[in-house]
C-alpha cells in the first residue's frame, strides 16, 4: 500500500498543471455553492434594516384616491372599528425644492405619534426637540450638503411659494431618513405642512400597526378596504418588497451555480478519463504483482477524494471572502449607515464542502467503472 500511495503522490506532483486545474475547478464550485446558499439571506438581512427603518412598525398604509376626491383627509375619516390597532400615525407629505436642483420630500408629522411608529436617531441625543411652527428636522447628510447647523435657517419652495424653515434637530441618516436614497427629506410639524396648502388637520397617508400576524394581514386589508371604499388600502410588507428586489439576484446565482456544476463535472470527468488512460499500464503492473482490482481502483478514488478535500478547503476560503465582497458591492446603503454584515452558515459551508468531494468522487467513479471491463492481461 505504501508503494501505491507513493505512486499516487508522485503523479500528483508530476502533473502540477492538471492538479492545479482540478483544484481551481473544485474550489470555484465550493465557492459558488456557499455564495448561492447564503447571499440571498444576507442581502435580505441588510435590506430588512433599511425597510424597518423607513417603514417602522407599519403594517398597513391608507392613502386617498385621486379618482374619488380623497387625496387629503382627516384621520377620523378612516373606519378601523373592527381592527386591533396598536398604534397609528398620519402624515402630510408634499413635494418641495431647495434651490433649483435639490428636490425635497417635506413630511408633516405629529412628532409624538410618528416617533412611536418610525424611529428618528438624533445625532446630539437631545432630550427635547424644538419642533413647532417653522422648525424642521433634517438628516446629517442634508445638513452636511447644505452646510447647515442647529438653529440655521433655510428657504424651501412649495408650489411656487417660498417658505422659511429653521433647523430644530439633526438626525442620523437612518430610520426615517433611510429613504433619502431617492431625495432629501425634511420633517416639519403637520400644521405647518397643512398651512402651505391652506389646510387644517389634514393628512394624505395613515400608517397603521395592527395586532395580527403577517398571514392575517390580507384579510385585515380586505376588511379595512370594505369599510373605506374611497381610499387606497395596502399592506406594508417588508417580505414582498425584499423578495422582489432579491429574487432576480438569487436567480442569477442559481443559473451560475448550475453552469459551474456542469462545467466542473465535465472538466473533472474528462481529466480523470485521461488520468486512468495514463495509469492503465501501471495498474496492470500492480495487478500482476498481486494487487487486486479493488486496490488499484481505490488509488484513483483516493486521488479524487484528495482533490475534493484540498479543492473544497480552498473553495471555502474563496466562498467566504467572495460572499463578503459581493454583499459589500451590492450594498448600496453604506452611506446611509447600513454596514455590510455577513453571517456565515456553518451547515451550508459543510454542505458545499461535501458536495464538492462528492462531485470529484463521482466523476472518478464513472471512469473507474468504465475501466473495469478490461482484464489484467488487456491492461498490461
Amino acid at each position: 500500500m505504501k508503494i501505491i500511495l507513493k505512486h499516487l503522490l508522485n503523479n500528483i506532483k508530476e502533473k502540477m498543471f492538471r492538479t492545479a486545474l482540478i483544484l481551481v475547478v473544485l474550489a470555484s464550485t465550493t465557492a459558488i455553492f456557499i455564495i448561492n446558499f447564503d447571499l440571498t439571506q444576507n442581502l435580505i438581512g441588510m435590506y430588512s434594516e433599511m425597510y424597518e427603518g423607513m417603514l417602522g412598525d407599519s403594517d398597513i398604509s391608507i392613502t386617498g384616491s385621486p379618482e374619488k376626491g380623497t387625496m387629503v383627509f382627516e384621520e377620523q375619516d378612516i373606519e378601523l372599528k373592527d381592527t386591533k390597532v396598536l398604534k397609528k400615525t398620519g402624515v402630510f407629505t408634499v413635494g418641495g425644492e431647495l434651490g433649483k436642483d435639490n428636490k425635497l420630500s417635506i413630511v408633516g408629522v405629529n412628532l409624538e405619534s410618528f416617533q412611536k411608529m418610525i424611529s428618528i436617531s438624533y445625532i446630539d441625543e437631545i432630550k427635547a426637540v424644538d419642533f413647532k411652527d417653522n422648525k424642521a428636522i433634517i438628516s446629517r447628510k442634508f445638513a452636511d450638503n447644505q452646510k447647515l447647523e442647529l438653529g440655521d435657517g433655510f428657504e424651501i419652495t412649495v408650489s411656487g411659494e417660498e417658505h422659511k424653515l429653521e433647523v430644530g434637530a439633526i438626525a442620523d441618516s437612518k430610520g426615517a431618513f433611510l429613504s433619502e436614497t431617492s431625495g432629501s427629506i425634511v420633517i416639519i410639524p403637520i400644521a405647518t405642512a397643512n398651512a402651505y396648502y391652506s389646510q387644517e388637520d389634514k393628512i394624505n397617508c395613515l400608517y397603521v400597526d395592527v395586532d395580527e400576524s403577517e398571514e392575517e394581514l390580507n384579510e385585515i386589508v380586505k376588511g379595512i378596504s370594505d369599510n373605506n371604499e374611497d381610499y387606497e388600502i395596502s399592506k406594508v410588507s417588508n417580505s414582498i418588497v425584499l423578495n422582489s428586489r432579491i429574487t432576480s439576484i438569487s436567480n442569477s446565482f442559481t443559473v451560475c451555480l448550475v453552469i459551474i456544476l456542469v462545467i466542473s463535472f465535465y472538466i473533472i470527468f474528462s481529466t480523470f478519463k485521461v488520468i486512468i488512460a495514463e495509469r492503465l499500464p501501471v495498474m496492470g503492473t500492480f495487478r500482476s504483482v498481486g494487487a487486486t482490482a479493488r486496490q488499484t481502483n481505490f488509488i484513483i478514488l483516493l486521488e479524487s477524494v484528495l482533490y475534493g478535500v484540498i479543492g473544497g478547503a480552498f473553495g471555502i476560503a474563496m466562498g467566504c471572502i467572495g460572499l463578503y465582497v459581493i454583499a459589500d458591492f451590492m450594498n448600496t446603503l453604506k452611506e446611509y449607515g447600513i454596514k455590510t454584515s455577513v453571517d456565515y452558515n456553518i451547515a451550508h459551508i459543510l454542505m458545499a464542502y461535501l458536495l464538492t468531494i462528492v462531485i470529484a468522487t463521482v466523476s472518478a467513479s464513472l471512469n473507474v467503472i468504465k475501466a473495469r471491463k478490461f482484464s489484467t492481461k488487456e491492461i498490461i
